[in-house]
């Protein structure tokens, strides 16, 4: 939420802006059948339109450099999310804990001990979940015989230790 803060209050300027560019549009009164004259500032109709179509343009343009600004905020925040989902990827590839199954690494430490976050092991639960999809895929296409078995036994491997990344979570919740 704090990262948004900024994005926040650019929304609500342009919101700002825009309604104060339509008030200026919009609402006009010259006083001559009521006490108060609104958006009236000279005596003339056309002089007075002038002025608040002048001032509307500048409202909007207000409006939509804001509005720019909120969309920019956004593409910042998603292209930091991605650059932070790809380090943690990254990490866990020369950690090598994507391409070898948990149980295969000699001397691995248990999930409880590996310090792994919440979003970390959701990572590695999508990223054996494409692993186990491409697996299957690779299944359905021209295989030989030999590596038949050995595919569907990655694949109940990837099966168990994404069972075993969803208990983790179901323990780091509570």
């Amino acid at each position: 939420m704090k990262k948004r803060v900024l994005q926040i209050i650019s929304a609500i300027f342009a919101a700002h802006f825009a309604f104060r560019g339509f008030y200026k549009l919009l609402a006009y009164d010259n006083g001559e059948y009521s006490d108060k004259a609104v958006n009236a500032y000279v005596g003339g109709d056309a002089y007075n339109y002038i002025i608040n179509g002048t001032h509307a343009t500048a409202y909007f343009t207000l409006a939509g450099a804001f509005l720019i600004t909120t969309v920019l905020l956004e593409v910042v925040y998603l292209l930091r999310n991605m650059r932070e989902e790809r380090s943690v990827v990254k990490d866990m590839e020369l950690d090598n804990t994507i391409e070898q199954p948990l149980g295969e690494k000699e001397g691995s430490l248990p999930l409880s001990k590996r310090g792994l976050t919440k979003y970390q092991a959701e990572v590695l639960i999508d990223t054996k979940g494409r692993t186990i999809k491409r697996l299957t895929e690779s299944l359905n296409s021209t295989i030989e015989d030999d590596q038949l078995v050995e595919v569907q036994t990655q694949i109940e491997n990837l099966k168990k230790e994404q069972l075993e990344l969803q208990q983790y979570i179901g323990t780091l919740k509570k």
